[in-house]
Parts: structure tokens; C-alpha cells; sequence
């Protein structure tokens, strides 16, 4: 199958400097298209010169790049074209004729046998400006006929215009015409499209000597539906759009046709590495922007706010992680190749198509634990608990709320930063509004009443100590205190131990959690503890009057800019 992109469709502007326009065929050199319908020359002096310049300028078409021009089925635009053509390598001379009783007579104001008469001479005057012309023969020419309003044809009179055309080119095998027809306002469902395109190749003659291409439109929103099922009923070529401009709704989009079958096991031979530069070239000359749920192109195509799903990607990529890690490659997990694609959500892996990961996962009101813990993961290498994930996670929400916003990953960073008192420019806490000195983990430990517990072994002993120590100075009461480590630290922490700290004290419904890293085990458990009774209200930062307002509650809230 042939993928065949369009110059974006003919009702754009594509007026300005010959440099500008000869962007336009980037993007599709650039994927990897082969043949690219470049110009109309015939309907203006701007198509003209711009076919012009590219044919003549070296390195704009690689030699393995077929260019195509258009023509309406007259004598003098099809002179006028193939004149354009001249000097290029390899060159498409598409005409076209309108198929249905309507088109036809609405629009030609032909009969039918009149029509005939027409598209025969001017298919056998064509050849004769090409293949038969000893001054064009530079040019390696193929012919491409195409029928208007397909769908809404009497088959008899399309499969009657084919034959006439075949017989008049006198295609071969080895060197097909392009017959071709076009859903030119999408009027039918994909499944009537496709069962005319079946049809009419279960009727016609010399299957083997003419490729068959289709011209989808996307006026009821069907357009790529109609080109899977036409490939389906026997096409051989599609011709399309990127990112689907064109005329009214559009042409078939090409980025979605290639990436869908790509998603299916079939190689479209189209490089999608980078696409969103390839949709900033796009948008850049078009000055059409590509909507944010595009399929695969869109900003929030990859995107998941809700928690739900944002937990089941999670989960996938831990599985997708672990059976990659634990097979060889070139082996098969439970029956599948060890490297296939199983992540819910996500019908590919995104950096395929140039896309981070840092795009998927974003927080606002409806996100849950787990995409904000994943965010805190990527950004800082921190593997919360699940408490710590919940306690988090809710202040990230009532966040996103305040903001009216969805808050981004450098923010969810730096807050989590702030909030458990993190950040590389440590601030000194507090006790109270008549303590001059600060505390941390090394002034507890060097008070006497902990003297032993510098030595003890973590555990109940250690932790019953330092509650107690603390309920006491602090004037509340830490019931209980669970540690927990993390295994390893990760690179960007930079630090050899991590801890996270749950604290229930008396009075509070929710326990408090905590954070800390450090170089020393001991100081870094009690560092912890004190970021959860910070994070909880029960520290203070400045010597300032003691309250009980917690970061967890938002204090912090007004830095975050929020929606316009």
C-alpha cells in the first residue's frame, strides 16, 4: 500500500516568498513520503513558479520522491502541467473528471458520452506530451485518473470510463496507470464506500495493469474509517493530508491512518520519530493549529488527568518495566514477545513518536495518588509510601483547585519540596514563639535524654524515645511513629539514605507524614519525623508566633499563578 500526501489541501494561502513555499514539501520529504502532490499549476502563476523552483532547485526533491501536479481534464491545463513537470525525475500528471450525474451535468453541463469523448482525447494527448515525446523523456511520467463524487456514481458509468481510459494510455504491468476515486464530499458510511470500491474492482478489467488509489474526505467525520475499509476492499494507494487539512472537513488524515496502522503491527515505512515537530512545521505554515485531542498529534491525545486512569498507566509501565527486565530479549513473556506494548490507556509507547513521558501524567482536581507520587518519582527519584502518596496527593487537588488549573510536574517538584521542608536551602525550624534556636536531627540527639537512643536499633524502642522526647518539648502528643526507607537513593537526590516518617498525634484525625535524606542514618530518621510535625502544623519556620497553620493546608497557595 501507497501513502500519498497532499499539499495540504487547495483551499490554503500559500502565498508569500518562494522560500516560504518551498517549506511546504519538508514535512512530507521529511517522513518519508514518496510521492507528494506538490502543485495545481495550471490555476495560477504562484503554482507555477513554485513547481518551477522545485524541480530546479537541487536537494529540494530526493531523487527517490515522486512529485505530482494537477490538472482538470482540458488540453490547455494539461500543456500547462506537463510543461511544469519538465526536468523533474520522476512526475505524477493526475486529471480528473466529475463522475456523478450531478457533478456532471451541474458542473460540465456534459452527457455522459460527451464526457467520454473528452477524458479519451485528452488521456491520449496527455500521452502524447510524455511518454510519446521524444523532448520529455528525462522524465520517467506516470498518469493518474481520478473520479469526482465516487460514492454518489452509477458503477456502470465509472467502470465505462476506466475501461476507456485503460485503453487509451495503454497501461502495462510493469508500468501501471493510477485509476483513482474520490469520496469528494463524504456522503456515505466507511462500510457502502468500501463495498463500491470492491465492487468496482471485482469488475474491471487488467487488475494487474493500474494501481488503484482513493480519495477520501472527512465531511461526516469518517475519513480515516473510509480509507482502512477501502484498503480492505482492495485499494492499493490513499491519498491524504497530514494532520487531515483540506477542503471544508478536511482530507483523510495521514498521521492518524499511518499511526493507526502502525499501532496494529503494520510498518506505514513513515517516519513519526518527532512528531510534534513535524505538527510545529505544519502549524507554523498553515497557521492552522492542531486541536489538542488530535488522535496521536493532539497535546492531550497522550494525556491522563483522571486518577483512575493515571493509576492503571502506572501499574503498566511497572509491568511493562518488570517483564522487560526480567526476560531476555528475543524470548517471549506468557506467550507474547517480551518487549510488546501492554500499558492500558496508552495505545503506544509515546517516545516512539517523539513524545515524553512527562506529558502523560498531569494533576489537577481529579487526579489521584498515583499520578502525583509518579511525577514526585520522575522529577525527584522519591518512591513514596502509600500514605505519604494520599496525603500528597489530596493537598495537589485542593491545589489544583485554588489555581483553577492543572498543576505542572516542576511545580508538583518544588512543592513537595517546600511542603516537607526538602529543599536545597534547608529552612531552620522552630519549636515555639520562645525558642531562639532551631531543631533537627543532630540537636535531638545531642539533648541527654537520648543519649542511649544514638545506638539503639531502629524499631519500637527508638521510635517510643523520640515521641516521647518530642511530646514533651513540643507540649502535644506523638502517639506513635512508623519509619520507612527507601531501598536505594536514587542520582538525583545525591544522598545515602532516604526516610519517610508517619506521625499520629493525639487530637488530629489524619496522621502527618514526612521526608528526609541525609549521610547519617540516625539524623536522617529524627529529620523525617520532624518534617512530618512541620508538614503537620506542630513546627514553625520563623520566630514568629507559634500557630497551627500547615503548609498542608495551603499557606503556600498564592505563589502558584492561577488560570487567566
Amino acid at each position: 500500500m501507497a501513502l500519498q500526501s497532499h499539499r495540504f489541501g487547495s483551499t490554503l494561502d500559500v502565498n508569500g516568498s518562494q522560500r516560504r513555499q518551498s517549506e511546504f514539501t519538508k514535512p512530507d520529504v521529511q517522513l518519508g513520503f514518496k510521492e507528494i502532490e506538490i502543485s495545481f499549476p495550471c490555476s495560477s502563476q504562484t503554482d507555477l513558479d513554485f513547481t518551477r523552483r522545485l524541480i530546479k532547485t537541487p536537494g529540494l526533491i530526493p531523487d527517490d520522491v515522486t512529485i505530482q501536479a494537477m490538472t482538470p481534464c482540458r488540453k490547455d491545463a494539461i500543456l500547462t502541467t506537463v510543461e511544469s513537470l519538465k526536468g523533474a525525475k520522476k512526475a505524477i500528471l493526475f486529471s480528473w473528471i466529475s463522475m456523478s450525474d450531478n457533478f456532471r451535468e451541474t458542473m460540465l453541463g456534459m452527457t455522459e458520452d460527451e464526457c467520454l469523448e473528452r477524458v479519451v482525447e485528452c488521456t491520449k494527448y496527455a500521452r502524447s506530451l510524455t511518454v510519446e515525446n521524444p523532448s520529455a523523456q528525462d522524465t520517467e511520467w506516470t498518469f493518474s485518473f481520478g473520479f469526482e463524487d465516487f460514492p454518489n456514481s452509477r458503477p456502470e458509468a465509472a467502470l465505462r470510463f476506466a475501461e476507456a481510459i485503460k485503453n487509451a494510455w495503454g497501461p502495462e504491468p510493469t508500468k501501471p496507470l493510477i485509476l483513482g476515486v474520490a469520496a469528494s464530499v463524504e456522503s456515505t458510511m466507511p462500510n457502502v464506500f468500501a463495498d463500491q470500491v470492491e465492487y468496482f474492482l471485482r469488475n474491471i478489467s487488467d487488475r494487474e495493469k493500474f494501481v488503484f488509489s482513493v480519495h477520501p474526505h472527512n465531511d461526516r467525520g469518517c475519513g480515516v474509517a473510509s480509507a482502512e475499509l477501502a484498503r480492505l476492499a482492495g485499494a492499493d494507494r490513499i491519498e491524504g493530508c497530514l494532520f487531515g487539512n483540506g477542503e471544508r472537513a478536511g482530507n483523510v488524515d495521514l498521521v492518524t491512518l499511518a499511526l493507526n496502522l502502525l499501532t496494529q503491527g503494520i510498518d506505514p515505512q513513515l517516519d513519526f520519530s518527532n512528531l510534534p515537530e513535524v505538527r510545529d512545521i505544519v502549524e507554523e505554515l498553515t497557521q492552522i493549529p492542531t486541536h489538542p485531542r488530535a488522535p496521536y498529534a493532539g497535546e492531550f491525545y497522550f494525556r491522563a488527568f483522571s486518577g483512575a486512569h493515571q493509576d492503571a498507566i502506572i501499574k503498566g509501565f511497572r509491568r511493562h518495566d518488570a517483564e522487560n527486565n526480567n526476560t531476555n530479549s528475543n524470548t517471549f513473556h506468557n506467550g507474547r514477545p517480551q518487549d510488546a506494548w501492554r500499558v492500558p490507556y496508552l495505545p503506544m509507547d509515546p517516545p516512539d513518536i517523539g513524545i515524553g513521558y512527562d506529558r502523560i501524567i498531569k494533576v489537577n482536581s481529579q487526579s489521584g495518588k498515583s499520578g502525583v507520587a509518579w511525577l514526585v518519582m520522575r522529577a525527584l527519584g522519591l518512591d513514596l509510601p502509600l500514605g505519604l502518596r494520599m496525603a500528597f496527593s489530596k493537598l495537589m487537588k485542593r491545589t489544583s483547585e485554588a489555581v483553577q488549573r492543572e498543576i505542572t510536574a516542576e511545580e508538583i517538584a518544588r512543592l513537595f519540596l517546600k511542603t516537607y521542608n526538602l529543599e536545597q536551602t534547608k529552612v531552620p525550624l522552630y519549636i515555639g514563639s520562645a525558642a531562639d534556636t532551631p531543631i533537627d536531627g543532630n540537636s535531638i540527639l545531642q539533648d541527654p535524654d537520648l543519649v542511649r537512643a544514638k545506638n539503639m536499633e531502629t524499631g519500637p524502642t527508638f521510635t517510643t524515645s523520640i515521641a516521647k522526647h518530642l511530646s514533651r518539648i513540643l507540649g502535644i502528643s506523638v502517639s506513635n511513629i512508623e519509619l520507612t526507607e527507601q531501598d536505594s537513593a536514587p542520582k538525583v537526590i545525591k544522598q545515602k539514605y532516604i526516610v519517610y516518617a508517619e506521625c499520629t498525634v493525639l487530637g488530629f484525625n489524619d496522621s502527618f507524614w514526612g521526608a528526609a535524606v541525609g549521610s547519617n542514618s540516625r539524623i536522617t530518621q529524627i529529620n523525617a519525623i520532624l518534617s512530618a510535625l512541620y508538614a503537620g502544623g506542630m513546627l514553625k519556620t520563623r520566630l514568629e508566633t507559634y500557630t497551627k497553620i500547615s503548609p498542608l493546608q495551603g499557606e503556600w497557595i498564592e505563589e502558584l499563578p492561577t488560570r487567566a
